[in-house]
This record gives C-alpha cells, sequence and structure tokens, in this order.
C-alpha cells in the first residue's frame, strides 16, 4: 500500500525512479500472497491449535480467537481480489480495476487486526513496533494523498495505467 500511495504521489528519487517503485509494487502483491500461503500452511501443521483447511479458510469456523482468524481470512480474500484485478485491469476497465484496488485499505486493516488480536508475539515490543510503525506510515501517506486530491492535483487517470 506504501508503494502504491507514493506511486500516485509522484514521490520518487534519482535512486528510485517512478517506474522502478510501480515494479516494486507490482511486486509485492504475489509475494506477500505467497508468504501469506506459508502463514496458512504453518497453521495446518501447527500442533498447538489443530487447525483443519475449512477453519483457515471459511470465517468464523475456528474455535480458536474466532473474530481473530476471521478477520485475517476476510483480509486475504481482499489481497486476493485487490492481486487478480490487477492482472485483469485491462478486461474490468480502469475504474472497476480502481474501486477494487480500493480494497486494499480495507484488506490491511482486517489484517491488522487479525495480527493484533490472533498473534502469539502481539504483546512483544518488537510486534507492537511493527504494526503501530505500518499503521503511522500507511496513516502518513494516506494523509498526503488526501491533501494532494484536494490541493487538485489529481488527474483522470495517471501514465502508465498506474
Amino acid at each position: 500500500m506504501a508503494l502504491g500511495l507514493a506511486i500516485r504521489q509522484g514521490a520518487h528519487t534519482g535512486a528510485l525512479p517512478r517506474w522502478r517503485l510501480y515494479d516494486l509494487h507490482q511486486f509485492t502483491a504475489p509475494v506477500a500472497l505467497g508468504l501469506l500461503t506459508l502463514h496458512v500452511l504453518a497453521l495446518l501443521w501447527d500442533r498447538y491449535v489443530g487447525f483443519t483447511l475449512p477453519q483457515v479458510l471459511i470465517p468464523m469456523l475456528s474455535a480458536y480467537r474466532p473474530l481473530a482468524v476471521a478477520l485475517g481470512i476476510i483480509g486475504l480474500y481482499l489481497l486476493v481480489l485487490v492481486t487478480l484485478s490487477s492482472y485483469l485491469e485491462r478486461r474490468l476497465g480502469y475504474r472497476t480495476w480502481r474501486a477494487l484496488h480500493h480494497l486494499s485499505v480495507p484488506a490491511y486493516l482486517l489484517s491488522l487486526y487479525h495480527a493484533v488480536l490472533s498473534g502469539t508475539d502481539s504483546g512483544a515490543l518488537w510486534a507492537v513496533g511493527m504494526y503501530l510503525a505500518s499503521f503511522l506510515m500507511l496513516a502518513y501517506l494516506a494523509n498526503r494523498r488526501w491533501r494532494w486530491l484536494a490541493e487538485g492535483k489529481r488527474t483522470s487517470k495517471p501514465a502508465g495505467g498506474i
């Protein structure tokens, strides 16, 4: 999300021009999905809770912190939808793609709530710092984006289809 917000605002450096940020942004979604797949598989192999496949794919089936796990599952599905919409942007059209892409915000928030509420290390200082840092960074970039739009710098469709 941070890369997407930075790209839309034209943020870049000489070392990382906009096209590189865009490539990195496109690369991170499949990597995130791969890491989430590993997370789900690790839960299936974990003997502590003993999750079943339906419990990690269907919200509210888990006996372990059902709401927290459900938030993560819904966040995962939203991330899959956002990622797939990026590959289908030309077929969907810009407006539909953009509307679907905005689902990355609830996907992030649901994932953050999931991590805070169900993570076994959520009370650790490093975890709190990571959660807080990601939230503050995205809040800052989103606020900057809203101010940027309010100043009239919005375009109907950015160059390069981003």
